[in-house]
């Protein structure tokens, strides 16, 4: 008797062995040693040629970024696009992974931990793609205590009512407190609270956060019938009257 066994199909084939490669654990292993390379070379060329690379960045959705500001710095910007397509590969991979567990059926709870760990990280990626997408952001706001800024684009006022620094035993600088108060343009208070390093106010889906203290030229103006306002450089108050108060500049 002889027996012939059946060649498998090319097709079928191919599509197994792509199947095995992206839920190899080398494959993601070598995704990511590429992913860590092209954010580290590419973001430190990208500090050396603009050290305000990463707050214009994030000043905006990264969605826009991505599509509007990122051709205009072309080529300094193609790692960031490799970035991209490595993410979605290494998302993808993991999704893979995920579904071949699945698929073996497993029993007991062995490998279990495992999946949770791939469930967390394709959580972060959804999260992060979803703030990407929708929301705005607004940056560089300088405010002393006691002034406020409109945020007209969001409807949003917010205050400064003060500030603490707060140092070690040598009087270097450890960390800024601020108390602010978060109000929309016709002054409903939204929410008060404190904000420091890592420490944001959190709104909803709004967000305050400090960059930090800087130095700022400022003064206390006294208006007959109206009180005392603090004001920055950038500071505008609004008075009992109805009247803006601003400065134009320092002499």
């Amino acid at each position: 008797m002889q027996f012939e066994k059946a060649s498998q199909n090319p097709a079928k084939k191919a599509l197994t062995a792509l199947w095995e490669l992206f839920v190899s654990p080398t494959a993601f292993v070598v995704l990511s040693i590429l992913w860590c390379l092209d954010l580290a070379i590419g973001s430190l060329l990208a500090y050396e040629k603009n050290p305000r690379f990463w707050m214009q960045m994030d000043s905006v959705p990264f969605n826009y970024w991505l599509k509007v500001i990122a051709p205009q710095e072309y080529p300094t910007s193609i790692w960031v696009y490799i970035l991209v397509a490595l993410t979605y590969l290494m998302v993808a991979s993991l999704l893979f992974c995920t579904l071949n567990w699945f698929l073996k059926k497993r029993r007991r709870y062995r490998g279990m931990g495992e999946v949770l760990v791939h469930f967390g990280f394709l959580l972060v990626f959804a999260g992060y793609v979803l703030g990407s997408g929708w929301g705005a952001r607004v940056q560089d706001l300088s405010l002393a205590p006691g002034g406020q800024r409109e945020i007209e684009s969001l409807g949003l006022r917010l205050k400064v009512e003060s500030t603490e620094i707060k140092t070690d035993q040598m009087g270097n600088d450890l960390d800024t407190v601020s108390k602010v108060i978060l109000t929309d343009l016709a002054g409903n208070e939204i929410k008060a609270g404190t904000i420091s390093i890592n420490h944001p106010l959190i709104a909803g889906s709004t967000v305050v956060y400090p960059n930090g203290n800087i130095e700022d030229s400022s003064l206390q103006v006294e208006v007959e019938g109206q009180g005392v306002f603090a004001l920055s450089g950038e500071s505008r108050v609004q008075m009992p009257d109805g009247r803006g108060l601003e400065i134009r500049g320092f002499l």
